[in-house]
């Protein structure tokens, strides 16, 4: 972030925008959202979950991890750049793009959940992981295009309002819009999951 406004003038605007890209470096936390307290699952499976609700808390939980990153970075640039109204608008719109993160991780998380003890490095001991960095690396690649393309409509309509009087409504308006992926995915996530919790047991529960 900080090579992006020393390159000099003109790049306010472009770093502004950039501070989205901070939530990207936390998408692990909302891609396997199962395979965390993977060893409590039980409880939860004996309560009628894990379901719609349960998945929908799960994937809450980690947005603060998306949005504080994205608003300290806002800080920093808004301080060296001047530019705090952009900053602001575009900590705005984090929120509804964040919103998108969190659908896709809701679906990554269902199809492709992992154990991830408290101590497990999983780009370390291959054998041991059993594959999982691999899949943190796809998982990332597959994560930023279906993110950028859920966000390109709330992206496109904002360069094409700038100088508009309704401008500051699209904040708002892009969350209505990042709420209705984010609602249909959590009800597919819901029934996909439904009768499979034996094998989710069986995957995500740490050896004993």
């Amino acid at each position: 972030m900080v090579q992006i406004v020393q390159q000099g003038e003109g790049n306010g605007a472009a770093a502004a925008f950039g501070i989205l890209l901070a939530m990207m470096a936390n998408l692990g936390a909302a891609t396997n959202v199962l395979g965390f307290d993977a060893g409590s699952l039980w409880i939860e499976v004996l309560t009628g979950g894990p379901g719609r609700p349960h998945m929908m808390a799960r994937q809450l939980i980690a947005l603060p991890n998306l949005l504080l990153p994205t608003w300290l970075s806002g800080i920093v640039v808004g301080i060296w750049t001047g530019e705090w109204t952009l900053v602001l608008l575009v900590s705005m719109l984090a929120i509804s793009i964040a919103l998108n993160v969190l659908t896709f991780g809701m679906v990554a998380s269902a199809l492709a959940p992992a154990p991830l003890p408290d101590w497990d490095n999983p780009f370390g001991n291959r054998q041991s992981n059993e594959g999982r960095g691999l899949r943190l690396v796809i998982i990332a690649l597959v994560g930023m295009i279906s993110v950028t393309v859920l966000s390109a409509p709330i992206l496109i309509l904002i360069f094409r309002s700038f100088g508009n009087w309704w401008l500051w409504l699209l904040p708002l308006a892009a969350l209505v819009y990042a709420s209705v992926p984010f609602g249909l995915a959590s009800m597919w996530v819901g029934r996909y999951l439904r009768g499979k919790e034996p094998d989710l047991i069986e995957i995500l529960a740490p050896e004993q």
